[in-house]
């Protein structure tokens, strides 16, 4: 995959356990921002963002409050995420994703008509489970009749994305058509279904 940069890559002050708050204050941080509300008037992200890392599978609670240069990733982050989010249009956070066989109801990360966007806010490179996990909404936005031309992983730790075309995404995954490989999934998400 070929990868685009969005500038300088944003330092871990963190550490591991708090990776996930503060990824998630700076995704909270950017859908407030794009909105059009200034910073200055923005609730407690990290109040908001601990409140849902609380309620993931497996989560366990963050090591305390951010500290200064905890705060000071939050807003690299944010820097990286709104640089992408501004060559979007009509960006949605958070859409739903309709649940599909055996897989619930979920939220994606960013919408952009039919650009569906994906953020891993991580310190390692893309993996193959990132690109299953965006296919896998893919497939159960299809199996409802929404259409998705193009995906993006976008790391804004690393300060990189990648885009890719339906077709070209699923050529790379199977060898097959989008439609194709979209149906195979939708077929095993609800085969499951039924044979349970």
């Amino acid at each position: 995959m070929h990868q685009e940069s969005l500038g300088t890559s944003v330092a871990n002050f963190g550490g591991q356990k708090q990776n996930a708050l503060i990824a998630e204050s700076a995704f909270l941080l950017t859908a407030h921002v794009s909105r059009g509300f200034p910073v200055v008037n923005s609730p407690n992200f990290e109040a908001e963002a601990r409140q849902f890392l609380r309620h993931l599978p497996g989560a366990s609670a963050s090591a305390g409050h951010l500290s200064f240069d905890e705060l000071r990733e939050v807003a690299g982050l944010h820097r990286v995420l709104s640089s992408f989010v501004r060559t979007l249009s009509t960006p949605v956070f958070s859409p739903l994703i309709p649940g599909c066989g055996v897989v619930d109801e979920s939220h994606g990360d960013i919408l952009s008509e039919s650009h569906l966007v994906e953020v891993k806010a991580v310190t390692r490179g893309f993996q193959i489970g990132d690109l299953r996990q965006v296919l896998t909404y893919v497939a159960m936005r299809h199996a409802s009749g929404q259409e998705t031309k193009a995906i993006t992983l976008l790391n804004p730790r690393r300060a990189i994305y990648v885009t890719i075309e339906m077709d070209s995404a699923a050529a790379a995954a199977s060898g097959t058509a989008s439609i194709v490989l979209l149906q195979d999934i939708i077929d095993r998400m609800t085969g499951l279904q039924v044979s349970g």
